[in-house]
């Protein structure tokens, strides 16, 4: 975290600089999304089951699974944002 730098932007929002090798950071995306892809997973077959069970007429359901709604409070990709940059050596960062 030595190289992280603090700043204000144009418009006077905080904004904190990492220096990263690009290489590194593309590794670090990667893992986190399979991780992410491997939570998700888990989490609607947990669902899923979970529906199962709440239709099954011997707990009180009524025999038949619901249809799974759609998602509708996920975050904008336009609310994330990361840029990359080359810094005085011309490296990607």
């Amino acid at each position: 975290m030595d190289k992280d730098k603090i700043g204000l932007n144009n418009e006077g929002e905080v904004i904190l600089q990492s220096e990263v090798d690009a290489s590194d950071e593309l590794r670090t995306q990667q893992w986190l999304n399979h991780k992410h892809e491997d939570e998700i997973e888990r989490e609607y077959l947990e669902l899923k089951q979970c529906r199962e069970d709440l239709a099954d007429p011997r707990l009180g359901g009524r025999g038949s699974v619901d249809e799974i709604p759609q998602i509708d409070n996920l975050k904008s990709t336009e609310d994330i944002k990361e840029k990359f940059g080359i810094d005085d050596s011309g490296s990607l960062k």
